[in-house]
């Protein structure tokens, strides 16, 4: 399975030229960066014997790989489609493979990202934001019911 990086990149964020590209963006794109950088041309089990390795390193790396697999969820094309579907899935699965820590740094910056970018964001990011906190419900990710039920008190 080749991972490659799409023909067209989709943004998580509108564009505007008004707001300058922050630190946000720049993360995401470092993430995103280094978790293509991993997965490219390796066979699956060699992909994810890299990945294995990578957050094993330390927990800062760990989290950036865990934080790019979002971001190529949230980014993986227009919602709806068949390749977004099978692209997030498989991004999904192998982000559970690899998290250490219960999803917990996803469930993080994922809510960071709706408190603090929610307005920002792209319409396709949005859907995929909202199919990504579907699955980390199925899957029963600590705190994360508590953060749906709390917002719409």
């Amino acid at each position: 399975m080749d991972v490659k990086k799409p023909a067209v990149l989709f943004k998580i964020f509108s564009a505007t030229q008004i707001d300058p590209k922050d630190e946000w963006e720049d993360r995401h794109e470092r993430c995103r960066t280094m978790l293509a950088s991993i997965m490219a041309d390796k066979s699956p089990k060699e992909m994810h014997d890299a990945l294995s390795s990578a957050v094993s390193k330390d927990p800062a790396t760990h989290d950036d790989v865990c934080i790019g697999f979002a971001i190529a969820i949230l980014t993986s094309g227009p919602p709806g489609s068949p390749e977004c579907n099978e692209t997030s899935s498989r991004f999904f699965r192998d982000l559970q493979l690899v998290a250490r820590d219960g999803l917990q740094c996803v469930y993080r910056h994922l809510n960071d990202l709706a408190l603090d970018r929610y307005p920002r964001l792209a319409y396709g990011a949005k859907q995929q934001l909202l199919w990504l906190t579907r699955e980390m419900v199925q899957i029963q990710v600590l705190f994360i019911v508590l953060c749906i039920t709390e917002s719409h008190l």
